[in-house]
């Protein structure tokens, strides 16, 4: 049977999707705005199960408060048995593919922080890895004070500082694990936790040839733009891969 869902549909449900030590979780806020029926409505439908008590117990409900216009109302967050259960009370034809969606949507989390659990654990019994990831930590902090300089530079370029938001940690840092072909994990994981020695290695030398190329551009006070592409464009040179 082919389940009536969309792809795009279950990457924005996941990309919403929250954790608790890598435990994939919903609130009934994003609930009610899925299925698309009112807040209140899903607080009263969820309060009415003959097992609420028992699931607030077990912790699969845990009620909390949510500050709004200065005041406190109140909603729930709800783990995967929790989810599945209060998604089986909704009814209608619209609320079909949410539900689907949903499902998949935990389904692909839950695969994603098992398979972040089981890397870490092979990670930290692998020597050749521990020694690429005490290597790479020492990069990386070079690379940060590296970053640190370009926002000054890119400041006096400007004429206005960034204060506390610099944005080119994070313009560089996509950079590199775009050309790598490297995806943050859920839950909150750094990438070096769940990925092989090899490419450890090669966030490393990446991280090596942008800490050359920002010197080059501060020393040539060349212009700060499109500096994502020009960033994938030296590591290309370089063949970092």
């Amino acid at each position: 049977m082919k389940v009536l869902t969309d792809t795009l549909t279950i990457e924005k449900i996941t990309k919403a999707m929250l954790f608790h030590d890598d435990e994939p979780f919903a609130t009934s806020l994003k609930i009610s705005q899925y299925f698309g029926i009112r807040h209140d409505d899903l607080l009263r439908k969820i309060r009415s199960f003959h097992s609420f008590d028992e699931l607030i117990k077990l912790r699969k409900i845990t009620e909390l408060k949510r500050d709004y216009r200065g005041q406190k109302f109140p909603y729930f967050e709800l783990d995967a048995d929790a989810f599945a259960f209060t998604c089986l009370s909704i009814t209608g034809k619209k609320a079909e593919v949410f539900k689907w969606a949903f499902i998949e949507a935990f389904k692909q989390a839950t695969a994603e922080a098992i398979s972040v659990k089981v890397a870490i654990q092979c990670n930290k019994a692998n020597e050749a890895w521990i020694e690429a990831r005490c290597d790479g930590k020492d990069t990386r902090r070079s690379l940060s004070d590296k970053i640190k300089d370009f926002c000054h530079y890119a400041e006096e370029q400007r004429g206005e500082s960034y204060g506390k938001n610099c944005p080119y940690f994070k313009i560089i840092t996509d950079a590199i694990y775009n050309h790598l072909d490297i995806e943050a994990p859920k839950g909150g994981k750094a990438p070096r936790d769940t990925l092989s020695g090899d490419r450890v290695e090669a966030i490393e030398r990446a991280e090596a040839v942008v800490m050359d190329f920002l010197d080059e551009v501060m020393e040539m006070n060349s212009t700060r733009q499109n500096l994502k592409a020009r960033i994938i464009e030296r590591l290309n040179q370089n063949e970092i891969f």
